[in-house]
């Protein structure tokens, strides 16, 4: 299997931004780092479409994992304050969660032009890759709730083996996220329980040479993505 290769350059810069964004206003006391650790369900509705329209298979995935991430958040009130200032965060996942995986054995209609058709078997998987979000939360209300919006990228890494003999490659999309947590201070660290829902841009991948092997089976994915989290985070408050 080969994957048609993409330089996250584009997404290091916007992450550069990101961060540019955090630093320009920032105290040594205002910062908080920490780990999250995020029960996950992840839930995909996916079509293909086949190279000449005519037919089309859906799959709906549902995964569930409990995904570890990385944060540093800058407080723009008082730190140790359950009604603190507003918040803005970094959140990046190190490992790739897993979006879709199926296999399914189906009739290959493109090869052998007689009665018979072959039987081959269809291996496909995807993962999130770089996921990256820059968040805002309000100040802390009534006793310590507070509420999250924010946007994100990533790149879908895709892993196929196709008996079609189809490649798909990766994509980079977009994505917003909005919830509500509730934190405490213990001097200067900081829990917070918190829950999300995270609505991800329209996935569209397409046989990556359709073009140039006219290579049977080749066609369109279009997948919508979306997750629902419960999340328990501790971080550290300078």
């Amino acid at each position: 299997m080969s994957l048609r290769k993409i330089k996250p350059t584009g997404l290091l810069v916007a992450v550069a931004l990101m961060l540019s964004a955090l630093v320009s206003p920032l105290k040594a006391d205002g910062l908080t780092f920490g780990v999250k650790g995020a029960g996950t369900i992840l839930l995909t509705e996916a079509f293909e479409t086949n190279r000449d329209g005519a037919e089309k298979h859906k799959g709906d995935h549902t995964e569930e994992a409990l995904i570890p991430s990385l944060f540093v958040e800058y407080n723009l009130g008082e730190i140790g304050n359950i009604g603190d200032g507003w918040v803005i965060g970094l959140d990046y996942i190190p490992l790739k969660p897993e979006i879709a995986d199926e296999t399914r054995t189906t009739v290959d209609m493109v090869k052998n032009s007689g009665a018979t058709k072959p039987t081959v078997t269809q291996k496909a998987k995807a993962d999130l890759k770089y996921h990256t979000t820059l968040y805002v939360e309000t100040p802390g209300f009534w006793g310590g709730f507070y509420g999250k919006a924010g946007g994100l990228m990533t790149i879908v890494q895709t892993e196929e083996n196709l008996g079609t003999g189809a490649e798909y490659g990766d994509e980079t999309i977009l994505g917003a996220v909005a919830g509500i947590g509730f934190k405490r201070y213990m001097g200067n660290l900081v829990t917070k329980l918190e829950g999300t829902y995270t609505a991800y841009e329209t996935i569209n991948i397409s046989c990556t040479n359709n073009e140039t092997t006219n290579t049977p089976g080749c066609g369109k994915i279009t997948a919508d993505p979306q997750a629902l989290g419960l999340s328990l985070s501790i971080g550290y408050a300078f």
